[in-house]
């Protein structure tokens, strides 16, 4: 990629903006995310990159929830099995005040039952990832992308083959905010030895028969608001990797592709299921992925 070129990532809670000139970073700028925008979101858009517009950026390349419904411009969802250059095809093209627009295509994936799993964004990092490292890009592997809603995706040969869903991220932030759970109003990271027993109960039991736990703790136990948070953060984060460790392709690890702070908690966890894991740098293949669809002419 040469030349002055605007990426971003809109997403349900924040947009980010890079601006890059001659492949290398510049600038960037933050904006709010799609759900429960005030302002219509071309303004916001348009509002955002204003200062970059003067330099003579003429096109931006997103992903994101800016395809989705709702959003800046409806991008489809491409069908897995998916490899990259199926996926660029889908990209959604327009123009927005001047400025050469487009949106990458969403991914979704057949479920038993004649059900579909959809996932808008974590496609782009998956094709960065495999982009970035191309011993990705062969053989079977598993990917997770942590998040409001974590995404487990198998990628085999280039393409990206099948996905899960897990709304473990919403449900921690529901629990910690219900009736139920009043006083779990710590930080998730702040007890490493309570995320630690939070992930042997999910090892041990069920989900819904451990949630309580978290709250009982506090009442008979004397347990802090932090570590009832924190033992929360492990019991769903632990259930979500129990339902999936066995499910990895061996010998290889899960490569994780999220905030350091969480990947790690998800490294921790699938750790004590016996499983390796490996940090991917999220942002380096959200750009990695844009620049696909940026390049495709």
């Amino acid at each position: 990629m040469t030349g002055l070129r605007l990426l971003g990532d809109w997403g349900s809670t924040r947009l980010r903006l890079w601006r890059l000139e001659d492949g290398q970073i510049t600038d960037r700028r933050e904006g709010p995310g799609v759900i429960g925008l005030q302002q219509p979101a071309a303004d916001i858009l348009l509002d955002a990159i204003a200062p970059w517009r003067t330099a003579g950026a003429s096109r931006v390349t997103l992903c994101g929830m800016a395809g989705a419904r709702g959003g800046l411009h409806e991008a489809g969802y491409a069908p897995c099995p998916l490899d990259a250059a199926q996926w660029t095809q889908r990209t959604a093209a327009f123009a927005l005040d001047g400025l050469a627009i487009r949106i990458a295509a969403g991914c979704a994936c057949d479920r038993d039952g004649g059900l579909r799993d959809l996932m808008r964004g974590e496609e782009t990092q998956l094709f960065g990832a495999m982009a970035l490292d191309p011993a990705l890009a062969e053989g079977r592997h598993m990917l997770v992308l942590p998040g409001t809603h974590s995404k487990w995706a198998v990628v085999e040969s280039g393409r990206i083959v099948s996905f899960r869903t897990f709304l473990t991220g919403e449900l921690f932030a529901r629990l910690r905010g219900s009736s139920l759970l009043p006083a779990l109003a710590g930080e998730a990271a702040g007890d490493p030895a309570a995320f630690a027993a939070g992930v042997e109960a999910a090892r041990d039991g069920g989900l819904l028969g451990s949630l309580f736990l978290a709250r009982s703790a506090q009442v008979d136990a004397g347990q802090s608001a932090e570590w009832a948070s924190a033992f929360l953060s492990g019991l769903l984060i632990g259930s979500e990797c129990a339902e999936m460790a066995g499910a990895v392709p061996s010998p290889s690890p899960v490569r994780i592709i999220g905030a350091p702070g969480l990947a790690e908690r998800y490294a921790v966890a699938l750790t004590r299921f016996g499983t390796g894991a490996e940090p991917n740098d999220a942002e380096a293949c959200t750009l990695a992925g844009l620049r696909i669809v940026d390049a495709d002419d």
